[in-house]
């Protein structure tokens, strides 16, 4: 047989390169997906000098010399940084698509915030807010839009209560209720169907089956979401307090 052309070596020259290219596209794609990726969070203080325990008025003690606390869902502990000046930072590496929800606690309070690469902030209060961080920012735009909602609402129906001169029964009260809750559905709904595969869509949707009071509920009211929602860490750190805690919530 003859010997193939030099055109026909070419074809087949080019097509081996084009495949290789290709392969090596999809294993540098796979590479950068698997990286682990920095984050630096720096924390700072937004807590008064005397707190309310009930009917108790205690004096804050100095926050220099104590710890802050990053700890897994389940209470495990991740990391620990100590206050000096009253900050304080955590640092490490995580993947961009295995971005993770953590506790941070302190001795005067504990929330939950998203931990991914990149550097951002904590502020320590009442509550734990992160921001500077793509989806600590989402969840707290998702905050303060409820927040929008419940203000609006709550001083229609101050100005009806204020109106009917007594406090009214619920032919008036329940439309208020009623209107709250589709709104609030509504802003879910929105939030989860833009972030169905994200920590965003986790947080929402843990509110909204918030009412859940055994495994079976929760998992009820979690048929219709994505599989990455079921299966999160924060959904099965719900679980086990469900089952921890059953024979309590009934």
């Amino acid at each position: 047989s003859r010997p193939p052309s030099l055109c026909r070596i070419n074809d087949i020259k080019n097509k081996y390169m084009k495949k290789l290219f290709l392969a090596l596209v999809a294993l540098l794609a796979l590479v950068s997906c698997n990286r682990q990726k920095p984050y630096t969070i720096t924390g700072t203080f937004d807590i008064p000098d005397s707190l309310n325990l009930g009917d108790t008025i205690i004096a804050r003690e100095p926050l220099d010399g104590t710890y802050v606390y990053m700890l897994e869902l389940d209470g495990e502990p991740i990391d620990s940084a100590l206050v000096l000046n009253e900050t304080f930072s955590f640092s490490g590496n995580v993947k961009a698509d295995e971005a993770f929800f953590a506790y941070i606690a302190c001795d005067y309070s504990y929330g939950i915030i998203a931990v991914e690469p990149g550097d951002y902030s904590i502020n320590i209060g009442e509550q734990v807010l992160a921001y500077g961080s793509p989806t600590n920012d989402a969840i707290n735009d998702f905050d303060a839009s409820t927040a929008e909602i419940e203000e609006e609402i709550g001083l229609r129906l101050q100005a009806a209560v204020e109106a009917a001169g007594v406090y009214p029964g619920d032919s008036i009260l329940m439309p208020f209720y009623i209107e709250f809750g589709e709104k609030y559905d509504a802003l879910i709904d929105s939030v989860y169907n833009a972030n169905p595969k994200n920590l965003v869509g986790v947080y929402v949707i843990n509110i909204k089956t918030a009412e859940a009071q055994s495994v079976d509920d929760l998992d009820m009211m979690l048929e219709d979401y994505d599989e990455y929602i079921v299966n999160s860490p924060l959904m099965e750190a719900r679980r086990q307090y469900l089952i921890a805690n059953e024979s309590d919530l009934r």
